[in-house]
């Protein structure tokens, strides 16, 4: 799901924003990653 996101937002969005973008994401999914570890 996550892959897809990244790539419809790199439809949309300039190199620089797209970065940043995937950086949120990234935190992100060590977020969830890291309450699934917990579970």
């Amino acid at each position: 799901i996550y892959y897809i996101i990244i790539i419809s937002l790199s439809c949309f969005y300039q190199k620089q924003d797209f970065v940043n973008i995937l950086n949120i994401i990234t935190d992100h999914l060590v977020f969830n990653i890291f309450i699934i570890k917990n579970i």
